[in-house]
Formats: C-alpha cells, structure tokens, sequence
C-alpha cells in the first residue's frame, strides 16, 4: 500500500514539474489539447535572473554614452582616423560624458570597452588618443585652478603666456604634429579668449579703450578663423 502511494506521489510530482515547463496550445493545460515542445521558465526564475547582477563591481561611468559617441565617429570615418578638428570634437564629446577625474580602474574600463567598441585598428588608436586626451584635460584643468587662485599679477603674466603655454602642453601629450592638426582651431579661440580677459584687467585703460581693443582683438579672431580654414 505505501509503495503504491509512494508511486502516484512521484508520479503526480513528475507530471506538475513537466506541465510548469510546458507552454499549453490553445487553453489552460487541459488534457485534451496538444502540448508545444517549447521549455519555458517559470516566471518567478526569469524575474529573479533578471534582477542578477552581470557584475559585481559598482562602475562609476555608464559606457553606453561614451560607445555611442565612438560608433557614430566609426560611422564617418569607416577607413582610418583623421587627426583633424572632427577627432578633437569627438574626444571633447567623451570627456564631458564622463563629468570629472576617474579612478585608474574605471579609467582602464572605460579604455578597453572604446577598444572593443570598434574591434579594427580604429578602436587602438581611439583609445590612445582618449588616454592622452584626459590627462592633457586633467592638467590644463589644474592649471585654470591655479590661475584663479593667483593675485591679479600672476593672473595677467598667465593670460600674457596663455597661448605658448597651452602648445607646449599639447605638444607634450600628443606631439608637435597632431597636437598642431588637433588642435589649431581651439587654440585660435582660446588666444581670442585669454587675450578679451586680459584687457579687461587693465585698469589704465578707458572702457573706450577696452572697447576699441576687444573689436581689434575680434577682427583678427575672425582673419585668423578664415585663414585656417582656406588652408
């Protein structure tokens, strides 16, 4: 008596484990209807996978911005990466998606997803010229700190020396030639800039005379902006 219960317990077992897996054609598990070869999870496994981490470590960089930016780059420039003002913009997009300093190990990821995003030779190089991009950033970043927090003296001696400063800073990250073809365009504007700032500190001068010296400082931005791109 006892093995016959024993039997029909194991066999009710077996027939509820196989109808929790079964999808049921056409109705509510009813007997009479066919059954679909399909093994289905039950609803409460898929939540629970669902909500599973793929990785315990807490990033502090969603990447997805960041991979966007370099598949759309990808996109226009199928062949090589051109070292020229559209690479520039695309390293400036990456550096404020990322919005203030990594840590090594988040900047390492953040590294080798760019390298995986375009598995070809273009994803190295892209890569590398993001790793010298941060730290150019990083440390004319410090520098613009510094100079905020200087006296008025320090301040007009570093917008005097604004522009060879900031070259000799690119070209030591990235090299004469492409820190040239990287960054020719911003470094006009940048002088523009620095140059506005400086004469606004000039004490002795009118504002008249500031005036007049913004609007020369503006006509030779814009010469300077044309001769670029006739070149």
């Amino acid at each position: 008596m006892n093995q016959t219960l024993v039997a029909i317990t194991l066999i009710l077992a077996a027939w509820a484990h196989y109808n929790t897996h079964q999808e049921v054609a056409g109705g509510a598990g009813s007997l009479g209807e066919p059954f679909k070869s399909v093994w289905v999870e039950p609803v409460v496994t898929l939540d629970s996978i669902r909500r599973m981490p793929i990785n315990r470590e807490t990033w502090a960089v969603n990447f997805l911005p960041i991979e966007r930016i370099v598949l759309r780059f990808g996109m226009r420039h199928q062949d090589e990466v051109p070292i020229d003002l559209s690479t520039h913009g695309m390293l400036e997009q990456v550096y404020n998606t990322v919005q203030g300093e990594l840590d090594q190990k988040n900047h390492q990821r953040m590294l080798f997803l760019v390298r995986k995003s375009l598995p070809d030779a273009r994803g190295k190089v892209i890569a590398q010229l993001i790793e010298r991009y941060f730290m150019y950033k990083q440390e004319q970043t410090l520098r613009l700190r510094e100079y905020h927090q200087g006296s008025p003296e320090d301040q007009r001696l570093f917008l005097l020396s604004s522009l060879t400063n900031i070259q000799e800073l690119q070209e030591r990250h990235f090299g004469n030639e492409v820190a040239t073809a990287l960054f020719a365009q911003s470094n006009i504007t940048y002088h523009f800039l620095m140059q506005s700032r400086y004469v606004g500190m000039q004490q002795e001068l009118s504002q008249g005379q500031k005036a007049d010296r913004r609007k020369a400082l503006q006509v030779k931005y814009k010469r300077a902006l044309a001769d670029l791109k006739a070149n």
